[in-house]
């Protein structure tokens, strides 16, 4: 077989295109995190990385936690997943920069644990499988085919088994448009649409997470099939893409979808085809290191895949996510004590985790308006980069790239608005988690102390000469107006002031 021609069945340019596209990903994440990194995991930040790294044994910030050295590490995985986006696809390299960017995660708390850290975090560890074997990729996609169907399967299971209201009606998607963190414009005018529309795209949800993820495993012979079910994903994906703002999640699920499809599908995609084999780039075949190690591992790393959705189907309405490991001996007492051991340490190792979201939504949606002042009367508002801060403003569609800050405030305030409201069914030990790793006097603390790194993650500092001497959080109430009151008052919003944080 010349290099021209294409093996029907084979994967090598298919890896090779997923290695770029994750490089892609990672250099997006670094490039993004480099400013904010001071302001929050830095000597004067929000989740100081001295204070957890005891918790967290797997990061380089033991050597040294300064603000140069967090964003010398940064600098280091720009570099190297520039290098993975160019096609030097060496095993160190895939290494180096999920080491690199896991560091940084590992002592962010709540800041660096939304679901596309974590699934970037577990799909890198797959690129460096997919370096480790050369041309020999295949249950290395098989693996990644595993992570796309836990991811949209877990996602769907919970929506299916929710007794949240407003999915037994069907209007969930309408409500989480609105309740997401940060709606923009679209998100905004499909709300408008009949509740009809809104009941029609929950039930394509249910099909797209729910159903769909059983055909990710068809025969490769299956070409049109398959590659229908790309497609599906992937336009299921963009649309979330354009209806919200969830950093780069959407293309982080659309590179992983790519482990469906095979060399020859590439040339049903004009960009795609051009990628050549480039054989160079892969280090020697070790294939005792192959045996030993590698395929150990991924069976490994599937079974614990499997116990996070069997322990999500049998585990007690009320658990969550983040309680992990407390439902093993409650609910699966045959579990040995090795196989818990070893999951526990995977998860600290950022090498797997459980995926479900929007099992649940609250009624009404809250935000937080942070504000300062200097005589205790007249008060100024702290812009945010991305987030609103009056009723005339939403946000724009800013991913793939994300202000940290911006979403933690929204948690902020979800948290606030649950422990008012224990009526709404909120994911409990969800909250929590959020609630234990930004307190409420955290950010007003730093801004009363003119802290410039935190200062920096705002858009603008409507005291630059000198700090504030008073800092408040407004607990605020918010419902999207109509077309009408967008036309006539320029208003996106309806805000109402709940009470001061304490």
């Amino acid at each position: 077989m010349t290099a021209m021609q294409i093996n029907p069945y084979s994967n090598t340019q298919l890896a090779q295109l997923i290695i770029r596209g994750i490089g892609l990903i990672y250099l997006i994440a670094f490039i993004s995190l480099f400013y904010q990194l001071p302001g929050i995991i830095g000597p004067d930040g929000l989740a100081v990385a001295a204070k957890t790294l005891k918790l967290y044994p797997f990061t380089l910030l033991w050597l040294n936690d300064s603000n140069i050295f967090i964003q010398i590490l940064c600098l280091l995985g720009v570099v190297f997943s520039s290098l993975m986006l160019l096609g030097v696809h060496k095993t160190w390299i895939s290494l180096c920069t999920w080491i690199l960017f896991t560091s940084i995660c590992a002592v962010g708390l709540s800041y660096f644990h939304y679901i596309w850290d974590l699934l970037l975090m577990e799909m890198g560890f797959c690129t460096i499988l997919l370096t480790c074997l050369r041309t020999d990729s295949k249950y290395v996609l098989l693996f990644i085919q595993f992570l796309v169907f836990r991811l949209f399967f877990m996602m769907g299971y919970v929506k299916l088994v929710s007794d949240d209201p407003s999915w037994q009606n069907l209007l969930f998607v309408k409500n989480y448009l609105l309740n997401q963190p940060m709606p923009n414009r679209i998100s905004w005018w499909l709300y408008q649409l009949p509740d009809l529309f809104h009941q029609i795209f929950a039930i394509i949800t249910l099909v797209v997470e729910c159903l769909i993820p059983f055909f990710i495993f068809i025969p490769k012979k299956l070409t049109a099939f398959r590659k229908a079910i790309f497609y599906i994903l992937t336009l299921f994906m963009l649309g979330l893409f354009f209806s919200g703002n969830y950093g780069y999640f959407q293309f982080l699920v659309i590179v992983m979808c790519l482990a469906i499809l095979n060399d020859l599908d590439l040339k049903t995609f004009p960009v795609l085809k051009k990628i050549k084999p480039r054989e160079k780039f892969y280090g020697p075949q070790n294939l005792r290191a192959k045996k030993i190690i590698i395929y150990p591992a991924m069976i490994f790393l599937s079974l614990i895949g499997s116990f996070w959705i069997v322990n999500m189907v049998t585990r007690p309405p009320q658990a969550s996510f983040c309680d992990v490991t407390w439902t093993f001996k409650k609910t699966h007492p045959v579990l040995p004590d090795l196989f818990i051991k070893a999951t526990r340490l995977a998860l600290m190792a950022k090498l797997s985790f459980p995926y479900d979201l929007f099992s649940h939504l609250p009624k009404n949606r809250h935000d937080v308006v942070v504000q300062g002042s200097n005589d205790n009367e007249n008060w100024k508002n702290y812009e945010f980069i991305y987030k609103p801060s009056s009723e005339t403003q939403i946000a724009g569609n800013y991913a793939p790239f994300q202000s940290r800050i911006d979403h933690q405030i929204f948690y902020l305030g979800l948290v606030q608005a649950f422990a008012a409201n224990p009526i709404d069914k909120i994911d409990r030990s969800a909250l929590a988690f959020f609630a234990r790793r930004l307190s409420v006097q955290d950010l007003p603390q730093k801004l009363l102390e003119g802290n410039q790194a935190v200062l920096n993650l705002l858009k603008e500092n409507p005291f630059p000469e000198a700090p504030p001497k008073f800092v408040r959080l407004q607990l605020v109430k918010q419902e999207f107006t109509n077309v009408d009151e967008l036309k006539s008052t320029g208003r996106w919003w309806r805000n109402e002031v709940v009470r001061i944080l304490d």
